[in-house]
């Protein structure tokens, strides 16, 4: 259910940030296509992008990644946005992703904030550090003899909005009022 909530609410989140938007592409990478993680990711995107009006392109990256050259012909396409999945590699990819998107001027939305601290548009997603903060309860449990599969499973419970200013003024978006003050943080 999370993962339904939050593909929605980035979809949503850039739509009221990018007037007229009409095709949103929803990155992930060709060699996990697949995996059920992913199916799941890109069948709530569409679901969500349905709902609110968007129409959803897929599309699988390939490796060695050429982020210009994947994001040049979503752009010639006329995908004016970008998701893309939920990854720990795509954190270190954060600056050449956000470069690229910003030279292509699309606008970009991710699940954490790394990749808006490197100049990505938004962010939406569960709170990493609140995460962390819970993580030595699980952990105390576990050294104290519980065993790990009596642990409940925890949703998140603390989502943070995250919205670089600078990205947004480069691709001559306006954050509306309503977005700043949503916004856990305006990176300026």
């Amino acid at each position: 259910l999370v993962m339904q909530e939050l593909t929605g609410k980035r979809l949503e989140l850039l739509k009221e940030l990018v007037p007229r938007l009409g095709l949103v592409a929803a990155l992930f990478p060709e060699a996990g296509a697949s995996l059920p993680f992913i199916v799941q990711w890109v069948t709530e995107n569409e679901r969500a992008a349905k709902v609110l009006g968007l129409t959803l392109r897929p599309v699988a990256w390939k490796e060695p990644v050429d982020w210009n050259a994947t994001f040049a012909a979503v752009k010639r396409d006329g995908v004016r946005a970008l998701t893309l999945v939920e990854s720990p590699v795509l954190s270190a990819w954060a600056p050449e992703i956000a470069a690229a998107a910003l030279r292509h001027r699309l606008a970009t939305v991710f699940g954490t904030r790394a990749p808006v601290e490197a100049g990505g548009l938004m962010a939406y997603g569960a709170s990493i550090a609140e995460l962390w903060r819970r993580a030595p309860a699980y952990v105390d449990k576990i050294l104290r003899g519980t065993k790990p599969a009596d642990l409940p499973i925890e949703q998140p419970t603390k989502f943070e909005l995250v919205i670089n200013a600078k990205t947004a003024k480069a691709l001559g978006l306006t954050i509306p009022p309503v977005l700043r003050l949503q916004a856990t943080e305006v990176i300026e």
